[in-house]
């Protein structure tokens, strides 16, 4: 449209009509025509006149739009992505047959929709993640967040740019997408008829927020919907993320699994006395040694009776007052042993030889 359009279109509305395979537009007054039978790009103004005739580097396909002064030429392996100004290829990404292109609303950002994969890609065609379905794809739109939504025979799903995807909403016939605001898809059915169908974009927003670390959203998100469930705290944790699981989670054991990932002594020792099971004060001991919190690992040795191991803690730490404890300790276990043991961490000669003597160990 001209820069200053009254509402009325140029020379009465009249069409005009060319040969081509495919034309886009390359600018406000011109467009590029993909002549398949010459492979040449034919660069047009608003009277179909041809200004410019580019040869093209690759076997060409189809075109589809680009920012700017660029295109896109679809190959049957690749997308290149082609500057019909400086005549250069600035890139190239393999993919099967692309049917269409869809871009981000900044343009950083584009989906290839192929029969059966849609790979994501940067604006430079550098290759963000590719995301294969069993099912013929139709259509796909993107989110102002910047989630692509897209649709197959009978499923409406979600693509990160991280590679991450899911199910939005089941339909029960195929619809083309068109836009996507809030909680409200609007598409085209079969017969041409505009549908506006109600989603709900709890969980892609959620996974989106989590990519950008932005915990805020993700702690709003989840206090204000049903998000929480096994199977997000499940994705919490296969993704990295427990210290969020954990704040979300009631169950004692998996609480106690999940501070012990994220290192969160405090609540793991909290859930250890709730469980206080032999086998998670051991477990809680073993993972509080390699982080070097003594107090907890003396705790945890104590509640399984742990002594060579509490003796050898206090020998380490020079503790000797507990070394002495421990060894009044052995004295009413009986435990000639241990008894040994301690006098040889206090040096305690006399002790140690006593000991032998009293186990008959005279040579």
């Amino acid at each position: 449209l001209p820069r200053q359009f009254n509402g009325q279109a140029a020379d009465g509305g009249q069409a005009r009509r060319g040969g081509g395979s495919c034309a886009i537009w390359t600018g406000r007054n011109r467009f590029a025509v993909l002549d398949k039978a010459q492979q040449q790009i034919l660069i047009k103004d608003l009277s179909n006149q041809t200004t410019k005739t580019i040869k093209t580097p690759v076997v060409v396909e189809s075109i589809f739009a680009g920012p700017g002064s660029q295109i896109l030429l679809a190959t049957a392996t690749s997308v290149v992505l082609f500057d019909v100004q400086t005549r250069q290829t600035l890139g190239e990404i393999s993919a099967s047959p692309v049917k269409y292109v869809v871009w981000s609303s900044d343009m950083s950002t584009v989906a290839l929709l192929c029969k059966h994969t849609v790979t994501l890609a940067s604006k430079q065609l550098e290759q963000l993640c590719q995301i294969h379905e069993t099912i013929r794809i139709k259509s796909a739109v993107w989110d102002d967040s910047g989630v692509l939504l897209y649709s197959t025979l009978n499923h409406v799903k979600f693509a990160l740019p991280q590679g991450d995807s899911g199910i939005i909403r089941t339909i029960d016939n195929p619809v083309y997408l068109v836009r996507v605001q809030g909680g409200d898809l609007h598409c085209l059915d079969r017969e041409g008829g505009v549908q506006v169908l109600k989603i709900d974009p709890t969980e892609y927003r959620f996974k989106l927020a989590l990519v950008h670390r932005n915990y805020e959203e993700v702690v709003t998100i989840i206090r204000n919907s049903n998000l929480v469930g096994q199977s997000i705290i499940a994705y919490l944790q296969k993704n990295g993320y427990p210290e969020i699981a954990l704040h979300f989670v009631r169950d004692d054991t998996a609480r106690f699994e999940l501070a012990l990932e994220c290192g969160n002594m405090d609540i793991a020792l909290e859930t250890a006395k709730a469980i206080d099971k032999p086998a998670y004060w051991d477990k809680l001991g073993q993972e509080a040694l390699r982080r070097g919190h003594v107090q907890i690992v003396e705790l945890a040795y104590q509640r399984v009776r742990a002594y060579d191991k509490l003796s050898f803690l206090y020998s380490i730490t020079g503790n000797t007052d507990k070394l002495v404890k421990m060894q009044k300790i052995a004295i009413s276990r009986d435990d000639p042993q241990s008894r040994l043991q301690g006098s040889l961490y206090l040096g305690d000669v006399e002790d140690r030889v006593r000991v032998l003597r009293e186990s008959g160990q005279l040579s």
